[in-house]
């Protein structure tokens, strides 16, 4: 990647490139040489549309949907946010992320230095759920936002509710697809321009239902099943 990154950086190759999409192996040794190199590949392009997904390997689990192994992975995978929204934010479209975990600092700096986002697909922790909408506001034209908390992470928790179960304390955690009443709560607080809302497999329309009670008319947010032809992004990542 770092010959490849100098060579298009050297010639400008990729002077016009507005969208790409990147794989990482869970099983790459310099995460932060690779990241750099990404960093420069992409440093004289107008880049609209970012995509990354992580491979795993045949030895990991069928039940585990995170590729990328969490601890210092995270902290370097955080830096490399940092630095490709400070260079590219002002511009990108659409930001996607799978098969790895964003933490919620990232997940604010994305919303909040994205002013023209209208895309956002990412694996988050299943706990942060409910204060994701904090970092969403910050994105004023934001229309699709899609949620993955994977089953490698809800295993972990759920391995952990057992030992608080024996200490005589429980915390629940959300179930693997949100209800109608759980999804519409996070959208209602994720500001107004969202018109698609998805976590895991299940994906909604956000719509409006107009009333009018005395003369006054108000408008309530309503989602409603997703009928559109085309096949979500998310659906396409796990078909790759």
């Amino acid at each position: 990647m770092g010959t490849f990154a100098h060579q298009c950086s050297t010639t400008e190759a990729l002077k016009h490139l507005r969208s790409i999409t990147l794989t990482i192996s869970r099983t790459l040794a310099d995460v932060e040489g690779w990241t750099k190199s990404v960093l420069h590949l992409l440093s004289s392009s107008p880049l609209e549309r970012f995509q990354i997904y992580a491979t795993s390997s045949s030895s990991a689990s069928a039940n585990s949907d995170v590729a990328v192994p969490q601890g210092p992975v995270d902290l370097t995978m955080a830096k490399f946010w940092t630095n490709l929204v400070a260079a590219h934010g002002h511009r990108l479209l659409r930001f996607s992320v799978h098969r790895m975990p964003i933490g919620l600092e990232s997940i604010h700096q994305i919303c909040s230095l994205c002013p023209n986002l209208e895309e956002l697909f990412m694996v988050a922790e299943p706990r942060s759920l409910d204060t994701l909408p904090n970092a969403f506001c910050k994105a004023p034209r934001v229309r699709t936002i899609h949620i993955n908390y994977p089953l490698a992470i809800q295993s972990t928790t759920d391995s952990d509710d057992e030992d608080n179960e024996a200490a005589g304390t429980h915390h629940e955690d959300p179930r693997p697809v949100l209800s109608l009443s759980e999804a519409l709560a996070l959208v209602k607080r994720s500001g107004p321009s969202i018109t698609q809302f998805g976590c895991n497999t299940k994906v909604w329309q956000v719509g409006r239902a107009i009333s009018v009670q005395d003369g006054i008319v108000t408008s309530e947010v309503v989602l409603l099943p997703y009928e559109s032809p085309d096949i979500p992004e998310q659906f396409l990542v796990v078909r790759t």
